[in-house]
């Protein structure tokens, strides 16, 4: 029975279940996304200024 299994399954190009599905990227993606919309948005102010500090310090940089 399992051969016959085996082969149905190879027939239809199913594979084992070892990786990960797409819905389970997207999910994970979705997490990531929020977790970055959280951060920029808890630290947003403070990064702006630390950008803007940064680009005046490399703007006054002697050439």
């Amino acid at each position: 029975m399992r051969t016959l299994e085996r082969l149905g399954n190879r027939m239809i190009g199913k594979r084992g279940e070892s990786g990960m599905s797409l819905l389970e990227y997207a999910m994970g993606a979705a997490v990531l996304v929020g977790i970055v919309y959280a951060a920029v948005s808890a630290f947003g102010g403070s990064l702006q200024s630390y950008f803007q500090g940064l680009s005046g310090f490399v703007n006054n940089l002697p050439t």
